[in-house]
C-alpha cells in the first residue's frame, strides 16, 4: 500500500481502540511510549451529542468534539499538559464517566533551572500514572526521536523552491504520527522520503498555517486547491509537535523535560517576544509570502496573539489573513473562497 494511503486511514480512524488518550502537544509521548499501552491524541467525534449534554454548547466545538470521544467508552484513561482550562474542564467531566485523568503542569519560565527540576517532578508524576519504567522510557525517548527526525527532514525539504510534498500530504504525515504507533509511522514516513527523489515540485504562493488543532483534512485540501502550497505550519497538530529533539545525553525525564521547554513555541506557555521571533524565523526560513491564521473560535491563546503577530508578520513583507473554525463541513466552501482572494493579494 502507498504509504500516504495508509497514513490517510489512520487519520480517518481517529485513534479508534486507544486505551489512553492525550490531550496537548506538550503531553511527553515518550511516556506514553513507555507505558507499553496503545494511546492516541485525541482529536474528537465528528459528533457532540453525548458531550452537548454535558458541557454548554458555546464552549468551544473542538473542546466538545474532545469531550464527545472521551465519553463514548473506548479511552480508559486522558493525561495531558494543563495549557488550556477548556479541555482540562472536559477531562474532569470525563472522569465522572470513569475515565482517569492526570495532568502535568508546564513552567511558564522556561529560563531558570528550577523550571527544568520542576518539570522533572511533573513528568516523575506521569510516569507512576502510566506505569512506565525507567528502562523503556531509554528506549521509547530513541523510537520518538528517530520519528521527529523523520518528520524533521520531510518538513526541511518544504523549503526549497519547488516542494517535494504538498502541504496536505505533509500534514497527514504529521497528524497520523499522533493517532497511529509509533514504530509503524516511522517505517511509512521513511518509506515516503525515499519516493521524494522521483517526484516533481509542487508549485503556487508560498503559505504558512498558524493556529492550534486542525483536524479536517478538507479545509487544507481546499486552501491549497486555490493554487498556493502550504511550505510550513504553526499547529499543535502539526510541525509544533514535532520540531526540536531532546539532549542526547543525560537522565530519561530531564532529557525529555529539555526537550519539551526547548521545542516549538506555543502561545499557551510563551511570552509574546519569543513567540514572534520564532514565527518570523521560520517564515523568513521557508520564504513564506503569506501567513493564514486558521484560528479555532473562541481559543483566547491565539486570538490574543492574532493583531501583534500580525503586525510583526506584515513588517517583514508577510501578507496575512484570518480564518474563525470550528471545523465543520460547511466552511470549507467559504474558506475556499478566502484563500482565493487572498492568493490574489499574494499576485497568485
Amino acid at each position: 500500500m502507498d504509504p500516504l494511503a495508509e497514513l490517510m486511514q489512520a487519520v480517518k480512524a481517529r485513534g479508534r481502540g486507544a486505551a489512553i488518550g492525550y490531550v496537548c502537544s506538550y503531553t511527553p509521548e515518550e511516556l506514553l511510549e513507555a507505558s507499553g499501552e496503545s494511546y492516541t491524541r485525541v482529536i474528537g467525534s465528528n459528533s457532540t451529542e453525548l458531550a452537548d449534554s454535558a458541557i454548554p454548547t458555546f464552549t468551544c466545538r473542538f473542546a466538545r468534539r474532545c469531550l464527545q470521544q472521551m465519553l463514548e467508552g473506548e479511552l480508559k484513561r486522558v493525561v495531558g499538559a494543563y495549557t488550556c482550562d477548556t479541555v482540562r474542564g472536559v477531562a474532569s467531566i470525563a472522569s465522572w464517566r470513569g475515565v482517569e485523568s492526570c495532568f502535568i503542569n508546564i513552567p511558564r519560565d522556561i529560563s531558570k533551572k528550577r523550571s527544568l527540576e520542576y518539570l522533572v517532578r511533573e513528568l516523575e508524576k506521569l510516569a507512576e500514572f502510566l506505569g512506565a519504567a525507567e528502562g523503556g522510557v531509554e528506549e521509547a525517548i530513541e523510537v520518538c526521536e528517530e520519528d521527529r527526525r523523520a518528520v524533521m527532514r520531510l518538513a526541511e525539504l518544504r523549503a526549497v523552491e519547488e516542494p517535494p510534498v504538498t502541504g496536505v500530504e505533509a500534514y497527514l504525515v504529521e497528524l497520523s504520527g499522533m493517532l497511529m504507533p509509533k514504530r509503524r509511522h516511522l517505517e511509512l514516513v521513511q518509506e515516503l522520503l525515499d519516493t521524494l527523489p522521483s517526484r516533481s515540485g509542487a508549485t503556487g504562493a508560498r503559505v504558512m498555517l498558524i493556529g492550534s488543532t486542525l483536524t479536517n483534512i478538507k479545509l487544507l485540501e481546499a486552501i491549497e486547491a486555490e493554487g498556493c502550497v502550504v511550505v510550513y505550519d504553526d499547529l499543535c497538530t502539526g510541525c509544533r509537535f514535532y520540531w526540536g529533539l531532546a539532549p542526547a545525553s543525560g537522565k530519561p525525564l530531564e532529557r525529555i523535560a529539555a526537550r519539551y521547554v526547548s521545542r516549538a513555541k506555543c502561545p499557551c506557555v510563551t511570552p509574546f517576544s519569543e513567540r514572534a521571533e520564532y514565527i518570523t524565523e521560520q517564515a523568513r526560513r521557508f520564504r513564506v509570502q503569506g501567513a493564514i491564521f486558521l484560528l479555532q473560535k473562541f481559543c483566547d491563546p491565539h486570538l490574543f496573539e492574532y493583531p501583534a503577530l500580525r503586525e510583526r508578520l506584515e513588517s517583514i513583507g508577510v501578507e496575512t489573513m484570518l480564518f474563525e473554525t470550528e471545523e465543520g463541513e460547511a466552511e470549507v466552501e467559504k474558506l475556499r473562497i478566502a484563500v482565493g482572494g487572498f492568493i490574489e493579494r499574494l499576485g497568485g
